[in-house]
């Protein structure tokens, strides 16, 4: 191409690049989410990760305590699964399916946890 003609088209008015990730306001890597508003809550992955490993063990010593009939145990698994159930709930708009399986499993561990507690006593 001659020099001229290249000069000529860089004078044309350019489309405007898409902005990537880092330059969108919507979207940020250290928030779960996208925040599009001033007011909505943010949190990093980091706290995410400890409190999923916190609830996680305290959902593991409540299965331990729950085999060995203790009653404390069964009302930490509960709780627990109460939180869960209500949490999800939130979910349904973006995980309809998984949410909806996740309740209904969350419904079947409170009932078992307070129907067949006598029976892991006598055990």
């Amino acid at each position: 191409m001659p020099r001229s003609w290249r000069a000529t088209t860089k004078s044309w008015p350019q489309r405007p690049e898409a902005p990537t990730q880092r330059e969108s306001p919507e979207v940020r890597d250290d928030a779960v989410g996208v925040e599009p508003h001033d007011g909505d809550c943010r949190s990093s992955w980091l706290f995410g990760g400890w409190v999923h490993l916190i609830v996680g063990l305290v959902m593991l010593l409540a299965g331990i305590g729950v085999f060995s009939g203790n009653f404390l145990a069964r009302t930490v698994g509960v709780i627990v699964a109460a939180l869960s159930l209500i949490a999800n709930f939130f979910f349904i708009p973006a995980y309809p399916l998984w949410a909806l399986i996740v309740i209904t499993i969350d419904v079947l561990v409170i009932w078992a946890l307070t129907a067949h507690g006598k029976e892991m006593r006598q055990a």
